[in-house]
């Protein structure tokens, strides 16, 4: 019935599309990753050997990878040197990873909203060890130090009867709480002796963590009281 018809129900603009089409597959013939790196393989020698764009996944562990096991996009360019990986992992984290001119960025965990306000507020604080001869200046005023997810480094508290001067620490904030360069902070001091006039002091935080009162404006009870509330980027 259909000897003579050559395209067999189907158009020659279809045919040539179909003949035409890109033969390239970014996952396995079933539709799974197409490429698998082990705990073993390292990320950064294994993606560029594939060119444009691919579904893997990887074991946990692997080397330069993101600690987790995932699944993700490769996508880069023909010669494997400008591209992008985007992975996820089963605890909804979600990561990604650059090469460019041959450089690789290491992994950055993209962050949502709700997991960064929940960064921001749910903070972990730490007491620092007070030094010549410092004491906290009540319980419920114990100095006290934290970072949240921007980098932002909060010191508070009230401190007592220790050395006021410079070079003469009061505690030493530990890496990763430390500025990039020294700087001044004016805080409330006690007005005790001084009429009830307020009264204020003068520190510094340096980049290697000291945290000094260099004077006080109370020459009758410097040391009575000394108040903290500043913040700063950590280096």
């Amino acid at each position: 019935m259909h000897h003579k018809d050559q395209t067999r129900h189907v158009t020659e603009d279809e045919r040539n599309k179909w003949n035409g089409s890109q033969l390239f597959n970014i996952t396995g013939d079933n539709g799974q990753a197409k490429v698998y790196i082990s705990a073993v393989d390292d990320f950064q020698t294994v993606l560029p050997q594939y060119t444009g764009l691919i579904h893997f996944t990887a074991a946990s562990g692997a080397l330069n990878g993101p600690g987790a096991a995932v699944r993700g996009i490769w996508t880069c360019n023909a010669l494997g040197n400008y591209g992008q990986a985007i992975a996820f992992d089963n605890a909804n984290r979600t990561y990604r990873k650059t090469i460019s001119g041959g450089n690789w960025t290491d992994w950055t965990e993209l962050i949502s909203v709700e997991s960064l306000e929940a960064k921001l507020t749910n903070l972990t604080w730490h007491f620092p060890t007070l030094l010549n001869e410092w004491v906290n200046y009540a319980d419920s005023t114990k100095v006290r130090y934290t970072k949240d997810a921007t980098g932002t480094v909060f010191v508070e508290g009230a401190i007592a009867k220790g050395k006021i001067g410079f070079n003469i620490p009061a505690f030493v904030l530990p890496k990763g709480y430390r500025p990039s360069r020294a700087f001044q902070f004016v805080g409330v001091a006690s007005q005790l002796g001084m009429s009830n006039t307020p009264q204020y002091h003068r520190l510094q935080v340096s980049v290697d963590g000291h945290v000094v009162i260099e004077n006080c404006s109370n020459t009758v009870n410097p040391n009575e009281y000394i108040s903290f509330g500043f913040s700063f980027k950590a280096s």
